[in-house]
């Protein structure tokens, strides 16, 4: 027989996992969640609960600053290594340092840059870690015009949110996202826009998995 309590507190204790208000709206997280780790060799080595990206945008330097908070919960460890990648287009990367750490290249592959940071100690299984990357660009292209920058979904997440803020003597006209698999576009969405911070944010729970989110922006 069920004891009240106990059922309440392990159903909040479920919620909270997944950063639910009900079981309802964790249902698609659960049913995510047991389908990538509930197996004995699981499909992914790590859960994102949550991914904060803070982005700052200097137009009159033309430079922009990018801070991730990842914290994540290691499922199939230990985790040893975490990447980062960067690809030739309208920003240059300069630095990126993760928790204090420069990194250097460590090897290209078609094209793109990648970057490898190694976790000491390595995350044991079941544990969790946060872990905060700052990214430092040159924007490049005339005044601007049509940039971008996307947020890449490779792992299963909780949640995500995307804050960026404008300094400087300009601000874009416009400014929403897209959400994108390698075939279609799912979702063209404009984001709301606050005059008196010159910000915007996106908030989404349980982000699609192998799809990238583009923040775009038009002067």
């Amino acid at each position: 027989m069920f004891q009240r309590k106990p059922l309440k507190k392990h159903t909040s204790n479920i919620l909270a996992k997944f950063d639910s208000l009900t079981l309802r709206d964790a249902f698609y997280a659960l049913k995510n969640y047991a389908e990538y780790y509930a197996l004995p060799s699981p499909a992914y080595q790590v859960f994102n609960r949550a991914l904060v990206v803070d982005t700052i945008v200097d137009t009159d330097a033309n430079e922009m600053r990018v801070k991730l908070n990842l914290d994540l919960e290691c499922i199939h460890g230990p985790l040893e290594r975490l990447m980062h990648t960067s690809a030739k287009g309208k920003y240059v990367l300069k630095r990126i340092c993760v928790d204090g750490v420069d990194l250097q290249p460590a090897r290209i592959e078609m094209g793109v840059t990648i970057y490898e940071y190694q976790c000491i100690p390595p995350i044991k299984r079941g544990k969790r870690a946060r872990v905060e990357t700052t990214l430092e660009y040159d924007m490049m292209g005339k005044a601007f015009e049509d940039h971008f920058y996307y947020i890449s979904c490779i792992y299963p997440s909780g949640v995500l949110e995307y804050r960026i803020r404008f300094v400087g003597a300009r601000t874009p006209k416009k400014i929403g996202y897209s959400v994108h698999s390698n075939t279609l576009t799912v979702v063209d969405k404009s984001l709301e826009w606050d005059c008196g911070t010159q910000s915007a944010r996106l908030f989404t729970s349980n982000p699609m998995l192998n799809h990238y989110y583009k923040i775009n922006w038009q002067w």
